[in-house]
């Protein structure tokens, strides 16, 4: 079986580093037809793609989670997982809305790939993208939730699972190795003979492997519970200049950068005003309303995401990430749109204000 790994960028995490070489090691070894293609840690529209499987008759979204237990979520609402000491997690944001989201968007970049290199393949047939939250060994997903005979893409697949779920996709198509790799080079993506280091991890010695999971997660805590600790005590290591700067009665220094792009900020750990009616904010209004909101409601979509990274660089803007998350949490960029802000997904070991923020929105019904 032909088998390549091609990436966008390094994955953030040890778990999703672990994960990715888990599900590599799963291809590799199994009887799967061949080629298999694999493509991880890339961006698209509104989506941050942690991994997709290129096979022979169809290709499969996986979104990796740290998370091992019984998985509890619908179409709407939250989702939870119960993990085996019996603690009920609430996962930050829809998993089935997650997934959705991720599959409109590979869709929509496939069309235009289409037009070149997948001529053979017939647009319904290509929209046939299975999307799969990928959980940790031992987790399980009871029936009477999603309805997975009516939402056919939909599914949750682990370690054990994985490669059986694989071998019953089929899209309707058959797709050669010259055309992944068309794919993958229409995605901008670079060739790897493995998953590179975690960007945290990046210059270190070679990251041993080890069992799904953030590497030295304390015995019986959950990779993501251990995530989540490990944001609230960055957040709270952050606190201390600033608190220290009351203390001694003046706000911690902040001198702005020399300009070097058409909009300039200040310093980009400041939290600035949610409801900012500079120029800048209201530049960021208007590019959110037309190269998000629109395309959104003309597709139809109920929900899309940003990413804070991607306004900034999109908009040539320096230094200016708290400018460009406060907009996106203001009330008036909702009013400005007309949508409505459900949740701020931050990574673990980020700052307020980080590129790697995303925002998720509702479109509201156009008032006109």
């Amino acid at each position: 079986m032909e088998f390549q790994v091609y990436y966008g960028e390094h994955p953030r995490y040890r778990h999703e580093y672990d994960q990715l070489n888990e599900v590599i090691d799963l291809v590799r070894g199994s009887d799967l037809e061949g080629p298999v293609f694999l493509l991880h840690n890339f961006l698209l529209a509104n989506s941050e793609i942690d991994c997709l499987l290129l096979c022979s008759h169809g290709m499969i979204l996986l979104d990796l989670k740290a998370y091992r237990g019984v998985v509890r979520g619908e179409e709407e609402g939250p989702w939870t997982v119960t993990t085996p000491d019996g603690e009920v997690v609430t996962m930050p944001g829809n998993l089935f809305h997650q997934l959705r989201i991720h599959r409109n968007d590979l869709f929509t970049r496939l069309k235009r790939i289409r037009e070149e290199h997948l001529s053979h393949i017939e647009e319904e047939d290509l929209r046939k993208i299975d999307a799969w939250g990928y959980f940790m060994a031992g987790s399980t997903y009871p029936a009477g939730q999603v309805d997975r005979a009516v939402v056919k893409w939909f599914s949750l697949a682990t370690r054990d699972t994985l490669i059986e779920q694989v071998r019953l996709v089929h899209a309707g198509y058959t797709l050669r190795a010259g055309e992944m790799v068309a794919i993958a080079e229409a995605l901008r993506l670079t060739p790897a003979d493995a998953v590179p280091l975690p960007r945290e991890e990046e210059g270190d010695e070679p990251v041993p492997r080890s069992s799904p999971g953030p590497s030295g997660v304390p015995a019986g805590l959950g990779g993501e519970q251990f995530l989540q600790r490990m944001d609230a005590l960055v957040e709270r290591m952050e606190a201390i200049p600033a608190a220290l700067a009351r203390l001694n009665g003046r706000e911690p220094a902040c001198d702005p950068p020399t300009p070097s792009a058409p909009f300039a900020g200040g310093c980009s750990d400041r939290v600035l005003p949610d409801e900012s009616q500079g120029p800048v904010a209201t530049a960021i209004r208007q590019f959110i309303c037309t190269e998000y909101v629109a395309p959104a409601r003309a597709a139809g979509f109920t929900t899309f995401a940003v990413t804070s990274g991607e306004v900034h660089t999109k908009l040539g803007l320096s230094e200016s990430m708290a400018l460009v998350c406060g907009v996106l949490r203001g009330h008036r960029l909702e009013e400005t749109c007309q949508i409505e802000l459900l949740e701020e997904v931050r990574r673990v070991r980020v700052r307020t204000s980080s590129a790697s923020n995303r925002f998720i929105f509702r479109v509201l019904p156009d008032r006109g």
